[in-house]
């Protein structure tokens, strides 16, 4: 019986690494073909009121405040969802099994200066932006490294000014102000 090829999709962040891993091994144990993805945060369409990005526009459309955590200067690393798709992609036809592939954009930004880039992009003032307390434990950056993917030929294609745009556009044009 021939196995067929899973992409696990994993997120390896502090807590989860050890899942990770644990994972990984147990399906190569059965015989199962794996490769394994993780991200930081992925600019996408679709999920309305889910994320950051995501959150900040329907607020905004709805000229509502924003939620800002703390100071606004916890560092994202951000990918457009076109660029993650062609990712993962490379990584089903072009990886190596058993190996994981961290998918990063090359966009690092505070999450202040996101929040100022759609302000701009949706015309409204900075008062709209509502500083409220940090969560414990917060992480100030993510950050992951790519180098294993981009030697498999995987970078991204999209420039976040122009991603983050078009995301904003099809928010105006999609969801229930």
């Amino acid at each position: 019986m021939k196995l067929s090829t899973l992409l696990w999709s994993v997120r390896l962040l502090r807590k989860q690494n050890q899942l990770a891993l644990s994972t990984l091994q147990t399906l190569q144990v059965f015989s199962v073909r794996v490769v394994m993805k993780s991200c930081d945060k992925i600019l996408k369409l679709g999920d309305i009121n889910k994320g950051h990005s995501c959150l900040f526009i329907t607020h905004l459309l709805k000229d509502k405040k924003v939620p800002l955590y703390g100071t606004g200067k916890n560092t994202r690393d951000w990918l457009y969802v076109l660029d993650h798709c062609t990712a993962i992609d490379r990584v089903i036809h072009h990886g190596k099994i058993g190996e994981i592939y961290n998918i990063g954009g090359t966009k690092k930004i505070t999450n202040l200066q996101l929040t100022y880039l759609l302000l701009k992009l949706l015309d409204k003032h900075k008062s709209r932006i509502g500083f409220v307390a940090d969560r414990p434990e917060h992480d100030l950056r993510y950050s992951i490294c790519c180098k294993k993917i981009k030697k498999i030929g995987w970078q991204p294609q999209y420039d976040f000014a122009a991603a983050l745009k078009d995301t904003v556009e099809w928010f105006k044009e999609n969801s229930n102000n």
